[in-house]
């Protein structure tokens, strides 16, 4: 924070993020999304508080078949 004094970190909760619409320039879901009850719904609500040309990193394990992934299906 001290070397990006301007730069604000919150969280919120999705879908229902408690902030208006357009409050962020960037937002971040990072291996998130695929394990919200409805994936489509938080995708909008991150959009919805985007301000006009802000970014939206989000991030999700690939659906692949590697062994890898089948065991973490099996936990």
């Amino acid at each position: 924070s001290r070397a990006y004094p301007k730069l604000t970190f919150v969280a919120g909760e999705l879908p229902n993020l408690p902030y208006p619409d357009g409050t962020f320039d960037a937002g971040t879901a990072n291996f998130v999304i695929n394990h919200t009850n409805d994936p489509r719904a938080s995708v909008r609500e991150l959009a919805r508080v985007l301000a006009p040309g802000g970014t939206a990193a989000i991030t999700i394990w690939p659906a692949s078949v590697s062994p890898m992934n089948a065991l973490w299906n099996e936990v």
